[in-house]
């Protein structure tokens, strides 16, 4: 937020709310007359500093020609609303020096660094400024840093240190046994009073604190319109209703994430507050942001940190983790039918044990060491799939083998880098998997319905293709998909991501397929040169024939009545439908070379970029094995018509 500087000489390199503040007249002048002071007392410094001449001995030093310029501040945040923090000031001066054997006397510009160390309070707007000290530089180390902002730098591998300081201040007991927490209790502990009410019309904030004393316009959903209200300061106001479409079970997580605002971000609020005097309390958004605030600085990191902190205080590392191994010893996951039917499980008793959502606790799970938990409760186009396993040390954090339909159809089909393989017939789309077209891996269910083999479930990094995650959220920085997960929402509606298919070298197709594939080639270009000549009847006729496939066949593998087919392959339809050509196609199973010249001879085409026509090009090319069912299930997760519908023409 910038300001109108009165004093003309004060520079700052890069924009920083707090080197700003600091720059208004009542802290420039005083650390400008502290400043000029260390430089009377260190004049052999000042000398060491003046460059380029042989410079002997300095004589005055005069305070009006001295510059500074505030290059950067290190705050280190202190007990209640205090601060230290070091100014790294650069110094450029006139000195009248001598120089030479003749000892001639001149002016020289005489640069140099110095640190100013001070403290405040932010409470009192730094009414209470002092100047601790004026040294020479050296790098500033800071045991709790803050950023211009006043906002704490938390790395996310602190989260755990800084929940347990939360939990050591005001839930001890928590750190000794494993326990749920009582986030009333914690509130309550910490001086906050939690009211659940109705925030806005759209629901579109759930959380808000209050660090004043304040009147405020919430939405009344009885009477439907805005009424005010006097909040007094400390309080958390929840919106169950803008909480419920977060994610389902969240009310614990969002108190605990407002207590981490109210244990981290006073300060960060308060200097905010002496910017922006109409700025009285904190709104946390559905959408990750903060109302009221800058999305745009570095102060959004105040709802990361909330977002990463909460879940370390709902499942303290040590406690969290000594009652999982209990759970895992008690549960004997020696085999993999245990494993597969108790995984879950577990998951579920930490999730209700302490109070969390099942996502939250898999989350957590994974971090203290359980990469087990990778496999269980993926969410994905509306359900969870099935658990599966896969060798420790595969998956990074930003690594997955599960992706959504139309992740597969927009971002992994139509990449020129990927295509090709998958438009060769190597891999097949199932249970939201790219996996190994390798009878291996692939079995069928009691309703004919592709799924993945019992083997591969047990060994999914040896067959199924795993997608690095690259978050698109300019809104939230680096906050990467595993952080977004923490926040307990049941699917990814909210998270903004690209995929990337990760190349493992050792990631090669069996011998088996490669021989079976080299042995059908010379049989694709048999066929494909027989209907190059053919229009689409001509084609379904001959690809029947070939096949040993009759009409009623045709019509059980394609979804089409046989009335459909039979006016196809007669030549009564004119003009060919583009879905009713993919679904015969597809029922054929040939390989997608075949297929694509099919379509072509029938006259259509498939656009770039389309998502519909993406779609029915990856029914050809990585779902010919999926049943009926399957097809129009995956076309309806992308809000598109199904491939077939009975006795549709």
């Amino acid at each position: 937020m910038q300001s109108n500087y009165p004093y003309k000489k004060i520079k700052s390199n890069n924009h920083n709310s707090f080197l700003d503040y600091l720059s208004q007249n009542k802290f420039y002048n005083a650390i400008h007359d502290r400043v000029f002071g260390f430089c009377c007392s260190n004049r052999d410094y000042v000398l060491s500093k003046v460059s380029g001449y042989d410079v002997r001995k300095i004589g005055g030093l005069e305070q009006e020609n001295m510059e500074l310029k505030f290059t950067s501040v290190h705050i280190d945040s202190k007990e209640n609303n205090k601060i230290d923090f070091d100014i790294t000031v650069n110094v450029n001066m006139d000195v009248l020096g001598y120089s030479g054997s003749k000892k001639i006397e001149d002016n020289y510009m005489a640069s140099f660094y110095v640190l100013v160390c001070c403290s405040g309070s932010i409470e009192t707007d730094l009414c209470d400024f002092k100047i601790l000290n004026v040294e020479e530089y050296s790098q500033s180390k800071k045991k709790k840093p803050m950023s211009g902002d006043l906002v704490p730098i938390i790395s996310k591998t602190e989260y755990d240190k800084y929940a347990k300081e939360l939990l050591e201040k005001y839930y001890p007991e928590s750190l000794e046994k494993s326990m749920r927490i009582d986030t009333s209790a914690l509130a309550n502990r910490m001086g906050l009073t939690i009211y659940n009410a109705s925030i806005s019309k759209d629901m579109d904030i759930y959380g808000q604190i209050y660090f004043d004393d304040s009147s405020v316009e919430l939405y009344n959903r009885k009477e439907e319109q805005n009424k005010k209200y006097n909040i007094k300061k400390n309080t958390i106001i929840i919106d169950m209703s803008a909480v419920g479409q977060r994610a389902t079970n969240c009310f614990n997580m969002t108190i605990a994430h407002e207590c981490v605002h109210a244990f981290l971000h006073r300060k960060s609020f308060n200097f905010a507050r002496m910017l922006n005097s109409n700025l009285t309390y904190i709104q946390c958004q559905v959408n990750g942001t903060l109302k009221g605030f800058d999305n745009s600085s570095n102060v959004q990191w105040m709802e990361i940190q909330a977002n990463g902190i909460a879940p370390c205080i709902l499942m303290p590392y040590e406690t969290f983790k000594k009652y999982a191994d209990e759970l895992f010893e008690k549960n004997h996951l020696s085999t993999d039918c245990l494993y597969l039917n108790s995984i879950e499980k577990i998951i579920e008793e930490l999730a209700s044990f302490f109070g969390v959502s099942i996502y939250a606790a898999r989350k957590r799970l994974i971090e203290v060491g359980y990469d087990e938990a990778y496999g269980a409760f993926n969410w994905v186009d509306g359900k969870y799939i099935r658990p599966y396993k896969f060798k420790k040390g595969t998956l990074q954090t930003n690594e997955t083998f599960t992706i959504s339909n139309e992740d597969f159809v927009c971002k992994i089909l139509d990449d020129s880098n990927n295509n090709f393989d998958i438009l060769m017939g190597k891999y097949v789309f199932v249970e939201n998997h790219l996996c190994i077209n390798d009878n291996k891996y692939l079995d069928y269910d009691k309703n004919g319905n592709l799924i993945l083999s019992d083997y591969a479930l047990f060994n999914l990094d040896e067959c199924c293709v795993k997608f690095k995650i690259k978050n698109l959220d300019s809104g939230t920085r680096s906050i990467n998909f595993g952080l977004s997960c923490y926040l307990c929402r049941d699917d990814s509606k909210f998270i903004d991501y690209d995929l990337e298919m990760v190349r493992n070298p050792d990631f090669m197709m069996s011998d088996n397929w490669m021989q079976k594939y080299q042995a059908h080639e010379l049989n694709v270009e048999e066929i494909k040169n027989n209907i190059r000549v053919k229009d689409i009847g001509d084609i379904i006729k001959y690809l029947m024939e070939y096949l040993d496939i009759n009409e009623e066949e045709l019509s059980d593998y394609s979804g089409l009545s046989t009335r459909t087919i039979r006016r196809y392959i007669n030549k009564e339809n004119k003009v060919p439908q583009k879905r009713t050509v993919v679904a015969v196609l597809r029922a054929f199973n040939v390989p997608t070379s075949i297929s694509l010249l099919a379509i072509q001879q029938a006259g259509l085409s498939f656009r770039n970029g389309d998502k519909d026509d993406g779609a029915l090009l990856s029914i050809l090319t990585s779902m010919r094995e999926n049943s009926v069912d399957q097809v129009n299930e995956f076309l309806s997760t992308m809000d598109l018509e199904p491939l077939t519908k009975e006795n549709f023409i």
